[in-house]
């Protein structure tokens, strides 16, 4: 089962975006990405709230909620 950071990472590559572009648009560290890409930090709701706008992603899809899992 992918995790959070997998999809992270996925929605990065797809979108062509690095780390460090991913943290100046939702105003956390560099780092702090890197630790949700590592799987060693896991953002809190307000942060999932702009990953998921900036990566134009959903939460379903971070989380991999199915719409029967979510129903």
């Amino acid at each position: 089962m992918k995790t959070i950071s997998d999809n992270i990472k996925y929605a990065l590559k797809i979108n062509n975006f690095s780390q460090k572009k991913l943290s100046e648009l939702i105003g956390v560290n560099q780092n702090t990405i890197s630790q949700y890409c590592s799987n060693t930090r896991e953002p809190d709701l307000a942060t999932i709230y702009k990953i998921c706008k900036a990566l134009n992603f959903s939460p379903n899809e971070l989380f991999n909620w199915d719409d029967e899992e979510t129903k």
